[in-house]
């Protein structure tokens, strides 16, 4: 039995679909409408069925595209969107298979890419990494992304710091120290900052911080 129909905050042309008390499946209004879906009416298992099938299943197939559309996304940001628009658990897996299947959900491309362009912008691998795991990149697959990465941390930390320097060879031990910072917010490890620092003429001898 359907206990209650219920507007989605943010959505509110989309309703939430509640069978004996317990949260069931989202809707779209117009297809509440037109399927007569009401507060205490009966709903018999071919029914849902049908409209978990057949209806939800074309719907979350067409959210999910819609949403990669944009731009490229991770298994976990569309499972996130499917979860927040209220469509079943199950269903979001079986999406999520088929997008898979068909090269439109590609983790392993996402990483090595994401890697790239923003090893490209001055960051380093382990800020990278996690954004990459906020994204909800599994472990495993990161750790093949990085391996087979043509990135180099290396490069990354000059461009950071020319980003910041614009070629001028700092002076004063604090605009240095500030430097020094900025690279370790960046996500590189305190060795290739201090190496890079060095290269570049901003070595702070005696003043390196003795933890970070």
């Amino acid at each position: 039995m359907i206990t209650a129909l219920e507007p989605q905050r943010r959505k509110p042309k989309r309703w939430s679909v509640f069978l004996d008390g317990e949260f069931a499946f989202g809707i779209d209004e117009v297809d509440m409408l037109y399927y007569k879906l009401a507060v205490n009416s009966e709903i018999t298992k071919e029914r849902l069925d049908f409209l978990k099938e057949s209806l939800l299943a074309a719907k979350a197939r067409d959210r999910a595209l819609a949403f990669l559309g944009h731009k490229a996304r991770t298994r976990g940001e569309v499972e996130s969107k499917l979860k927040e628009d209220g469509y079943p658990e199950d269903l979001i897996a079986r999406t999520l298979e088929l997008l898979t299947g068909y090269g439109y959900v590609d983790d392993l491309g996402y990483a090595r890419e994401y890697i790239e362009q923003r090893s490209n912008a001055g960051y380093g691998f382990q800020q990278i990494r996690w954004n990459l795991e906020q994204k909800g990149i599994d472990a495993a697959v990161l750790e093949e992304a990085f391996e087979h990465s043509v990135a180099r941390e290396e490069e990354a930390v000059l461009k950071a710091l020319l980003s910041k320097t614009r070629g001028e060879v700092l002076t004063a031990p604090a605009k240095k120290m500030k430097l020094y910072e900025f690279l370790l917010r960046r996500g590189f490890p305190s060795e290739l900052a201090r190496a890079a620092m060095k290269k570049t003429g901003e070595d702070l001898g005696e003043d390196w911080p003795e933890t970070e």
